[in-house]
């Protein structure tokens, strides 16, 4: 296969569902996608594929060495994907696929040039669904992820970090369908970008 050259970065509030929808996308690529691997101080939970823990001195050596991607910290915990593992995926012809905070988008895509970046919004279908889901959810600090994610989708709505995500989206389908819409999604969008590359 040809190396790709592009990333899909899923972006949107803590809660709305990006590692969920991320494995989706991928199931409905059927081999088009790899997910990105993430390094992370924090302590591994039950079923997680995605995240890969290690000691804080060895994430920090990593980091030093530029094996990590813009390393940052969330709720107390470092992360980071590996800069190898995208190099990796997209030399051999697959999409990486990884999610990542909308902040930082600016940031990803002048680290990762000339790989472009298409860059997912995901939008809750309401507040009251995202707080149910924090709730739910096993990580701690629910109130402080959902004021954050509020503030966040406000900025969202006054059209801030428009310049930097490619489309918004609303998860409020099956996720079997969500991931059936952001493949077609992705595929018009690199189709567009060959057409527009010729």
């Amino acid at each position: 296969m040809e190396p790709q050259q592009f990333l899909v970065a899923i972006v949107g509030p803590s809660g709305v569902g990006k590692s969920t929808v991320i494995r989706e996308v991928v199931r409905a690529g059927q081999g088009t996608y790899v997910h990105v691997r993430a390094y992370t101080t924090r302590p591994s939970r039950e079923e997680e594929i995605d995240r890969i823990h290690m000691p804080l001195e060895e994430f920090a050596e990593k980091a030093r060495k530029k094996k990590i991607l813009l390393p940052n910290m969330v709720y107390g915990h470092h992360y980071g994907p590996s800069r190898e593992h995208i190099d990796s995926i997209a030399s051999e012809g697959y999409v990486p696929i990884m999610d990542w905070p909308v902040r930082k988008l600016a940031d990803l895509r002048k680290e990762l040039a000339p790989l472009e970046v298409m860059a997912i919004y995901l939008l809750p279908d309401s507040l009251e669904s995202l707080r149910l889901h924090l709730e739910q959810d096993e990580k701690n600090n629910h109130e402080q992820r959902y004021q954050a994610a509020v503030q966040e989708l406000e900025e969202i709505r006054t059209g801030r970090y428009m310049d930097v995500v490619n489309t918004v989206v609303v998860n409020n389908r099956p996720i079997e369908e969500m991931g059936r819409i952001l493949h077609t999604i992705i595929q018009y969008h690199h189709a567009g970008r060959d057409h527009a590359h010729r």
